[in-house]
């Protein structure tokens, strides 16, 4: 696991209760700006909440220092997708 993974291990371990939950999985992708590695992450749906934020502004936070860690250390872009259950009638976390 590269540091930038270990970074964002950190971050999120230290925010949920469902620590063990917490799966990231990587893969190089590439679209019309180029290539990049996207990380998928997984946590316990009682800890969504607390990773997304009031307006996805936390979720926000964590992709920013993520992506300027992945351009320092990596010279990649970076992409973190909280991957989300369907938690209610028409309503999804991204």
């Amino acid at each position: 696991m590269d540091t930038i993974q270990k970074l964002l291990l950190v971050i999120l371990q230290s925010m949920v209760k469902d620590t063990d939950a917490v799966e990231l999985h990587v893969a190089d992708q590439s679209d019309a700006s180029g290539d990049f590695k996207l990380i998928n992450v997984k946590v316990a749906t009682s800890d969504l909440g607390v990773c997304i934020g009031k307006q996805g502004m936390t979720a926000e936070a964590i992709r920013r220092i993520i992506g300027v860690a992945g351009m320092e250390k990596l010279h990649t872009r970076i992409v973190v997708k909280i991957d989300a259950p369907r938690l209610a009638k028409n309503h999804y976390y991204t």
